[in-house]
């Protein structure tokens, strides 16, 4: 079932940082384009990350199952895509705020290692693998300029930091 919520329900459910007495938004309102309101998460210089809610002109989320939230890294409140856009979309079904919540921490991961290319200075691309084999569905950093582009490989979720055994606590 489409959980039909409004523009106070959506803005609830993005990222948002406690201060005593006080809530700070990480994010900026875009206004509306093409017929539905717009956010971005500023990352960092040149990344932001777009994100298109469904919220129509009058408020409420469409009405149809075919627009879902569609978050993507973007370099300019366009919406210029820096990379994939299509793997990011969140259907409008129970439990939308907390799988919202999860694709923004990921793309905010993915954007905060987006830094220029070491051998041109453009902005480098995040692009996902979508091939078979062993690094399938992985994200890449490429540079949109340079012959067979400068590229690393991206880390889309945080190091599961290590757990020390017994002989190393006791020393």
């Amino acid at each position: 079932m489409i959980d039909r919520f409004d523009r106070v329900a959506f803005e609830a459910a993005l990222p948002c940082i406690g201060c005593i007495g006080k809530v700070n938004k990480l994010w900026n309102y875009m206004g509306i384009q093409d017929g539905e309101h717009v956010y971005t998460v500023p990352v960092r210089p040149g990344v932001l990350i777009f994100i298109r809610s469904s919220i129509r002109t009058d408020g409420l989320a469409a009405e149809s199952a075919k627009d879902s939230i569609r978050c993507w890294l973007a370099s300019d409140g366009k919406g210029t895509p820096l990379g994939s856009k299509d793997s990011h979309w969140i259907t409008r079904v129970k439990g939308w705020p907390d799988r919202l919540t999860n694709t923004l921490r990921k793309l905010w991961r993915l954007g905060h290692q987006l830094e220029k290319c070491p051998k041109c200075g453009a902005q480098l691309l995040a692009l996902k693998v979508k091939k078979e084999g062993p690094n399938k569905g992985r994200w890449f950093a490429a540079c949109p300029n340079c012959e067979n582009g400068f590229h690393k490989w991206l880390v889309d979720t945080p190091p599961i930091p290590k757990k020390e055994s017994k002989h190393e606590k006791q020393k």
